[in-house]
Parts: C-alpha cells; sequence; structure tokens
C-alpha cells in the first residue's frame, strides 16, 4: 500500500500544525507530525485497522479514522484496486459534527 494525501487535508493538516506550533510550540507540533507519520505506516500494512466513520457512514465509500491526539482524526479510505490510502481530511472532535459531512462534499 501507498499513501496519497487530498489536497485539502495538506491544507487542514498545515492548519491545524501552524495552530499547534503558535499555540504549543514546535516541539509540539513535531510530536504530532511523528504520530501522523506512525499511524500511516501501520495503515499501510493494515489498512482497515481504523474505525468506521460513523459520521460519513452514509456514504458509499467507506471512511475510516484514526486517532492521532485526543481530539484530532485522519479520515482516510482503502482502495484496494490501486492499493492506495487515501489521506481524506483531519477531524477535530470538538467541531460540530454537521461540518464533517459539508466538508466530505
Amino acid at each position: 500500500m501507498v499513501v496519497k494525501w487530498y489536497a485539502k487535508a495538506s491544507i487542514h493538516w498545515a492548519e491545524m500544525q501552524d495552530y499547534c506550533i503558535t499555540q504549543f510550540g514546535a516541539s509540539v507540533a513535531l510530536k504530532s507530525a511523528e504520530r501522523v507519520d506512525h499511524q500511516l505506516h501501520i495503515l499501510m500494512k493494515y489498512p482497515e485497522r481504523g474505525t468506521p466513520e460513523s459520521l460519513l457512514n452514509k456514504k458509499e465509500i467507506i471512511y475510516r479514522s484514526v486517532h492521532i491526539q485526543k481530539k484530532i482524526k485522519l479520515i482516510y479510505k482503502v482502495d484496494y484496486q490501486l492499493e492506495t490510502i487515501f489521506v481524506v481530511d483531519f477531524w477535530n472532535s470538538d467541531m460540530l459534527p454537521n461540518n464533517i459531512l459539508r466538508r466530505m462534499k
């Protein structure tokens, strides 16, 4: 399996990292990036490890999530034919649930 990022996932991740650096410092942001990298390496071996995302269960595609931090989820989907994990978004669970549905359109 390989990992590819959707453009908006990259943008949301960069925004989260910028916020993290501003509020908590560069070392916290680096640890967060290391957690993402670690989770992605695990997902490359075990793509179904993540939990099906309940907020997105009415979509045709199965979206899964893994927690990066206490309140931050990495949302992804798996294309077995392409042998690819697509990082679709990052989700802060403090946000309203309807926002994730709008972001996934």
